[in-house]
């Protein structure tokens, strides 16, 4: 783990004063799950508390869900090491992919990597650790299906962050700079092993499906472009504290925004307070 991170992990571990999730059970397991620190194996119906960090085997297909007594839920997929955070509605992800579901009226559930923190408004959303041919650490996408996602980079490229919204992947490259927000195949989703590959019924199936019309439709790229102004410039709220790393200092209280063109494949960078 990369020192700036223990940092944060620390901050997020012991300091904050912000409310954590609740405590919550294993409602779904394939092949073989561990919780470390004390080690020993999960088990269907398993109770899970701030603070346990889950191994997930890397047979193929093997996978686990956790589902928080507030109703959020987590699903990690073969090879995925994961932390509850104990001061923050907040998952650290060390490898592997995640699903996150959770209710923006509770505040969502943000996901802190080696190189990037993601605060959801509500959301549905995969991330994935990338790893090079040789398994070395090679950067961070996040994939969103429904909500919203503030993405943001520690120093020296705070300025930077990016909103991501649904049909969008956002990937940052080992210690690059975030890359910008571009199209992807909503539809393909639904056959995605974190949702297909679990017997119970995701629970914002339906909207993820509705979302994946529009696209189809030709009207989620406009939809989006509304929603990214609303976000930015009014409604963007989140309860999560970020570190300290993460926070605006000062000259930085007015961020730059990756903003996507029309097609996806490119941007310009905004600066400035409405």
């Amino acid at each position: 783990m990369r020192p700036w991170l223990c940092v944060f992990v620390m901050l997020f571990c012991g300091r904050l004063p912000a409310s954590p999730l609740p405590s919550g059970r294993v409602t779904e397991l394939h092949g073989t799950a561990r919780r470390l620190y004390p080690d020993r194996p999960l088990a269907l119906g398993a109770r899970i508390a701030p603070g346990d960090r889950v191994v997930v085997d890397g047979a193929e297909k093997s996978g686990v869900e956790l589902t928080f007594d507030d109703g959020g839920l987590l699903r990690l997929s073969a090879g995925t090491e994961a932390c509850i955070s104990k001061a923050e509605r907040t998952i650290q992800l060390f490898a592997g992919r995640a699903l996150i579901q959770a209710d923006r009226m509770l505040g969502g559930i943000a996901v802190l990597t080696d190189t990037m923190a993601l605060t959801p408004e509500g959301t549905t959303y995969l991330v994935e650790i990338l790893r090079g041919p040789s398994g070395t650490f090679a950067g961070v996408e996040v994939r969103v299906l429904e909500g919203a996602i503030v993405a943001r980079r520690p120093r020296p490229t705070l300025k930077t962050r990016a909103v991501v919204l649904p049909g969008e992947r956002l990937r940052a490259e080992g210690g690059g700079a975030l890359s910008r927000p571009v199209a992807w195949d909503l539809s393909s989703a639904l056959a995605e092993p974190l949702i297909a590959g679990f017997s119970r019924p995701l629970p914002s199936r339906e909207r993820i499906a509705g979302l994946a019309d529009q696209q189809r439709r030709g009207v989620l790229a406009g939809r989006n472009q509304r929603l990214r102004k609303e976000l930015f410039w009014h409604r963007f709220r989140h309860p999560i504290v970020l570190p300290e790393l993460f926070r605006p200092g000062e000259g930085d209280q007015a961020p730059a925004i990756i903003v996507p063109r029309k097609d996806g494949a490119s941007g310009k960078t905004r600066h400035g307070s409405p």
